[in-house]
Order: structure tokens, then C-alpha cells, then sequence
């Protein structure tokens, strides 16, 4: 299975950068293009241009324009391994990791099928890569996080949520999307700078009311399948939204099975 990556980058401390690079790395076989955003970027280019995996960095002065970063960086990898296309493009942001284990499953599971887009749900880190943040929004989304490479595959118009034009306007409605079984782990609130800054982005946006940094006093502590962290988390995500238990920090407990 030959598998290559799109990788966007704007404003995320370097060294967290490096460590979601180098994640990203470990699966793609084929090379990494890098959608480097924002302005006077200079050392974030030379980390990109420096690791082994980046075959190419695409840079754009604007940020949040996901579909045209994203078809600018497929067109520059489409050129780059014409002459040995692989099977399998991942596509992930800057501030996120892969599960654990069980990803390589989940890939396999998604190139034996006839799907064309793997989608991927998430949970955020908070603190550490120990301690998840629950607030009840992230168990309903579901973003593309790969794609097979099909001839002429491109993004605009945006349809949203990473999902090619041709998953949407072409061959609606015909099992194009399969749902991974493991979510990525979002590191995007690693430290108290990164939460405060994410927090100040998120009231500008539509789920503002939900997504809040509440006191973190009497939060339940509770048991961590590591063998099915999706469900796990969705369980929690539903007793938040029915006001069951308060949104905030949830930690992991190591091996609960041997208590």
C-alpha cells in the first residue's frame, strides 16, 4: 500500500509541530506535502523543508481556506509522484496525532474498500497526551483524513469537513465515506497559552455556547478503554450533552483491566 500525506501548518509551537510531522511520517511511504499558512514563516518552512518525509511545502499567506490549501497541495504532490502514484493520501492538520495503535487496521479496512474518503473523529488533549477535554461537540464531528487518489480529484467549490467536490457533487449518497473505528487525538491545547488562544477562536464561532473552559473541581475520574477509545469517549460525550456530567476533564487511567 503506497501511501503519501498533505500536512498544514500555520501557528503551532514548533516543537509540537515536529512531533505531528514525524507522526505523520511514520505511515506515509511515498512522501508528505506541507501547506505552510500564514505570514513571515520563515522557521517553520526550514523544519518543513528539513525533514526527511517533506517532499514538497506549498506556501500561502491566508489561513482557514481549507479547500483551496488543500487542492493547491494535492496538485504539487499529484506532479511530484506522477510517475509512482500512491494508493492512499492522507490529509491532517498541524494539531493533530494518529491513535496509538490500531490505525494501520483502519487504513487497511479503508483501502479493501470501495470507499473513496476516510473519515475520522477526534478527542482533545488537554495538558498532556494522558488527559482528554470533553465538552459534548467533538463526538459528532467526522472530518476526511484520507482519500484514494482518483484522476482529477479536487476540492473546489468547498464542500467543507476536507470531503473532495467529487465525493459530494458527483457520487452523492453511494457509500463513498467509511468512518474509522479510532479518533485522532487533537494536541491543539497542549499549554495554557494554546488553550487560552483556542478558547478566544472558538467564541467567534457557531458552537461558542458549548465549547467553554469551565471549572475543573469534582470532574468524575473515569476508566480509559485504550482498545476502544472511540466508544469511550462517545459515552462520555453523551452523558455531558444530556447534562448528566459536567463538561471539562476527563483523565485516562492506565490499564484498567488490572484493577
Amino acid at each position: 500500500m503506497r501511501i503519501a500525506g498533505l500536512f498544514a501548518t500555520s501557528d503551532l509551537p514548533l516543537n509540537w509541530v515536529k512531533v505531528s510531522l514525524d507522526d505523520m511520517a511514520r505511515y506515509c511511504n511515498r512522501g508528505i506535502v506541507a501547506g505552510l499558512h500564514g505570514h513571515r514563516q520563515t522557521e517553520r518552512y526550514e523544519l518543513l523543508a528539513a525533514h526527511p518525509a517533506v517532499i514538497g511545502v506549498v506556501a500561502d499567506s491566508s489561513q482557514h481556506r481549507t479547500g483551496k490549501q488543500i487542492e493547491r497541495a494535492f496538485l504539487l504532490l499529484e506532479w511530484l509522484t506522477k510517475a509512482d502514484p500512491p494508493d492512499i493520501v492522507l490529509y491532517r492538520d498541524e494539531d493533530e496525532l494518529y491513535p496509538e495503535a490500531h490505525f494501520e487496521e483502519d487504513l487497511m479496512r479503508f483501502y479493501d474498500s470501495p470507499a473513496l474518503c476516510l473519515s475520522m473523529r477526534m478527542i482533545d488533549m488537554w495538558g498532556d497526551l494522558h488527559t482528554v477535554r470533553v465538552d459534548g461537540i467533538r463526538s459528532s464531528w467526522c472530518h476526511t483524513k484520507a482519500f484514494k487518489v482518483r484522476y482529477g480529484l479536487r476540492w473546489l467549490p468547498y464542500h467543507g469537513y476536507n470531503r473532495p467536490r467529487e465525493a459530494v457533487e458527483v457520487w452523492p449518497k453511494r457509500g463513498l465515506f467509511i468512518d474509522a473505528r479510532w479518533p485522532l487525538r487533537n494536541i491543539g491545547y497542549m499549554t495554557d497559552e494554546l488553550k487560552a488562544k483556542y478558547w478566544r477562536r472558538n467564541q467567534r464561532m457557531k458552537y461558542k455556547k458549548t465549547h467553554t473552559m469551565p471549572g475543573y473541581d469534582g470532574v468524575p475520574v473515569v476508566r480509559y478503554d485504550p482498545e476502544r477509545p472511540e466508544r469511550w469517549y462517545r459515552q462520555i460525550a453523551a452523558r455531558v450533552r444530556a447534562g448528566q456530567w459536567p463538561a471539562g476533564v476527563y483523565k485516562f487511567e492506565e490499564r484498567p483491566w488490572a484493577r
